[in-house]
C-alpha cells in the first residue's frame, strides 16, 4: 500500500506533497513505512502510520487479520507398520 499526502495550496487547489512528508510507524513489528509512504504489513494486528507535514500530523491505520503464511512442515517418514 502506498500513502499519498495532499495539502491545500494558498489558491485552494490540492497539491501532492508526499515527497515532503515524514512517515513513521507506531509498531515496526506489525507495519513498516519507507520515506516514500510505501507501507509493508509484517504481522497480524493493527498499527498506525503517522504522517507529518509542516507541523501537522495525521494517522493512517493499517492492519491485517492474518499474519504472513507459515512454512509447510517438513515431510516425515512413516514409522508404523502393518502386520
Amino acid at each position: 500500500v502506498s500513502l499519498r499526502v495532499e495539502a491545500a495550496a494558498g489558491s485552494g487547489a490540492w497539491v501532492e506533497v508526499t515527497p515532503l512528508a515524514l512517515f513513521s510507524s507506531q509498531d515496526d513489528a506489525l507495519a513498516s513505512v519507507d520515506e516514500y509512504g510505501r507501507v509493508t504489513v509484517r504481522g497480524r494486528g493493527l498499527a498506525a502510520i503517522l504522517v507529518r507535514y509542516r507541523g501537522l500530523v495525521a494517522a493512517a491505520h493499517v492492519g491485517a487479520a492474518y499474519g504472513p503464511p507459515r512454512p509447510a512442515p517438513a515431510p516425515t517418514e512413516a514409522t508404523s507398520t502393518i502386520d
